[in-house]
């Protein structure tokens, strides 16, 4: 017996990042950003909230690729790592805090 899964639409394309900022999934292993937009429907956006993952948060990519691995939780010490997707990554619209941006990060 074969199941098949409805196909999910998204309802807006992903804009293109050059015009929002860089996209977690653009960073490499040990650099720094901080959140600016979180794109998605309700649920997707509920979900990265749920992992702290908001707009004025900081995340340090501790592993590229898929799954993407993020520190989380840098300005109070925290060392909390969560792990997600290609796809999520790519939601997660970032600015970049370290050498990229032309700051020294002494935890790097």
């Amino acid at each position: 017996m074969r199941f098949s899964l409805p196909m999910l639409r998204r309802k807006e394309p992903l804009p293109d990042s050059g015009q929002l900022g860089l996209r977690v999934s653009d960073l490499a292993e040990g650099e720094t950003a901080r959140v600016i937009r979180t794109l998605g429907g309700e649920s997707e956006l509920a979900y990265l909230k749920a992992l702290g993952i908001e707009p004025g948060a900081e995340v340090r990519v501790c592993r590229a690729g898929s799954p993407c691995v993020l520190g989380l939780g840098l300005a109070c010490g925290g060392s909390c790592r969560i792990g997600i997707g290609r796809d999520m990554a790519r939601r997660i619209l970032v600015e970049c805090t370290c050498e990229r941006a032309g700051i020294d990060d002494p935890v790097l």
